[in-house]
């Protein structure tokens, strides 16, 4: 799979996990958990939406070391935001 079909798998799971909550009994409750400050753990890493329903991702950038391994090189999130600091869901 390519980085089309991790999105679409992080994408689903996160309306998957979110639509079956207890309290999301409608459109209007799916959206107002998704914009919640909840973070889904997914395979492209760290997705959350803020209150507006504006993304927040947490980027990371691999090189390949002398010993042909992948090893992450930094990681970016949004200013005085960071990830580890929400809920995860």
């Amino acid at each position: 799979p390519g980085v089309i079909e991790a999105i679409a798998y992080d994408t689903v799971s996160m309306l998957i996990q979110t639509a079956m909550a207890p309290n999301v009994t409608s459109r209007a409750t799916l959206r107002q958990a998704l914009a919640g400050r909840l973070v889904f753990d997914g395979v492209t890493g760290k997705t959350r939406f803020d209150k507006a329903g504006k993304l927040h991702k947490e980027l990371f950038f691999l090189t390949v070391d002398d010993h042909n391994q992948f090893v992450e090189i930094g990681t970016e999130t949004e200013p005085n935001e960071p990830m580890d600091s929400v809920p995860a869901f």
